[in-house]
Parts: C-alpha cells; sequence; structure tokens
C-alpha cells in the first residue's frame, strides 16, 4: 500500500471515528475505555482499511497481543508479517470486511505497556494504560496482570474493566522477567484466556496459524 500513491492514505488518524452514543455508559471505566472504542476502532461497516503495525520482539514492542475467539467484535485481524531492521513485525487490520478475508485471524486484542525507567530514587515499574486495540461496542471484557520475577510473583492486578496498572520491576533483567495478561471474556459466560510476554526478550514472539 506505501508503494502506492494512488491508494488514499491517513495516517496515524481515523478518518470516520464512531461518534460516541448518547446512551453510552459514564462510569469511569466507559468513559475511559471510549478512545479505545470510539476512535482507535472503526465502523462496523467502514469502507477504509485500518493498519495497526508493532514488532514482535518484546525489547522494541511493549504491546501484548491475545486473541479472544468468541468475544462479539471481530477485534482486530492478523493479516501478515513485515521484516525492518529491527527484526519482523505484525501487521494487523480492521475495517474494510478484512476479517471475512482471513479466516480464523480476526478477534485480537492488543495491550500497550510502557517500561518507565529509573529517573534518580524512582521505582522502575511496567504501566499498563487503559488502551485497547480491537476493543468492540459490544465487547464486555476484563482485564488482569501477573508480574514474575526469577519465577515468582513479584507484583499483580485486580480483575479490571479497563486495564490501568503500575508493576514494580525491582529486579528486572533482560528475559528474567514474565509479564502474564488475563483476559475474561463476560459476553461468552466469563471464559478465561491468557499470554505471556518476556519483558525486554530479545526473540520474536511468534503467533499461530489458524488451525495450530
Amino acid at each position: 500500500m506505501f508503494a502506492n500513491p494512488q491508494v488514499r492514505q491517513s495516517l496515524a488518524s481515523n478518518p470516520d471515528p464512531i461518534p460516541v452514543p448518547s446512551d453510552a455508559p459514564s462510569d469511569p471505566a466507559s468513559i475511559a475505555l471510549r478512545y479505545s472504542r470510539y476512535v482507535v476502532m472503526p465502523k462496523p461497516a467502514d469502507r477504509h482499511l485500518h493498519l495497526f503495525i508493532f514488532p514482535q520482539t518484546p525489547a522494541y514492542s511493549h504491546v501484548i497481543v491475545i486473541r479472544i475467539p468468541d468475544k462479539p467484535s471481530p477485534g482486530l485481524t492478523w493479516i501478515g508479517d513485515i521484516q525492518f531492521s529491527a527484526g519482523p513485525e505484525w501487521v494487523f487490520a480492521a475495517g474494510n470486511d478484512v476479517e471475512l478475508r482471513h479466516a480464523g485471524r480476526d478477534k485480537y486484542v492488543l495491550l500497550p505497556i510502557q517500561e518507565l525507567p529509573d529517573p534518580g530514587n524512582a521505582t522502575p515499574k511496567i504501566r499498563i494504560p487503559p488502551v485497547v486495540y480491537g476493543l468492540g461496542e459490544r465487547d464486555d471484557l476484563k482485564f488482569r496482570f501477573e508480574l514474575k520475577i526469577d519465577g515468582k510473583v513479584t507484583a499483580s492486578s485486580d480483575w479490571q474493566q479497563a486495564p490501568s496498572a503500575d508493576l514494580a520491576t525491582i529486579g528486572l533483567k533482560p528475559g528474567n522477567a514474565v509479564l502474564t495478561a488475563f483476559v475474561r471474556n463476560d459476553s461468552a459466560g466469563g471464559t478465561t484466556y491468557s499470554t505471556d510476554t518476556v519483558l525486554q526478550g530479545t526473540s520474536p514472539v511468534l503467533l499461530s496459524p489458524p488451525g495450530k
């Protein structure tokens, strides 16, 4: 697409954001997720193809990838990989009925994480902001996080509608810490999924193709 100037592109923006419904919930968690539901994600019938590209190596990507196969919305669809100088990157997409063209590769959600440095005497930490790529208007997901350093649980969060946590990373070294994200799908009776991310890991995280 990038080599075809005849294809109109809107970089880092949604050309047709979803209006927030007048009856949308106004509790703090729902308000925190409005950016994810109505700005990041396109309308269900959006003709535009929205691309989301993230490095696969945890040391560079700072994103958790997990598939929730029984959630109502199609979420993000994994359409392939591309190779850059720093390693492979995932290409996810939404809109333009892309999920119909890539069976079994839809229903992904992506959770960004931030590694905060240690300025002075401040405690180094992992921050999970209340942003969920792939969150649809009807998706009812809950999130919980657990951090292990050298095999021991050192920090965790409670279940939350809007993911938000600061997890201290004292003792973190490249490869010795694992962040586990748990996602509970309350719109499907509470089925729970989880995935592990090796913090500062230097090996790409591989996704399983459909049927594997």
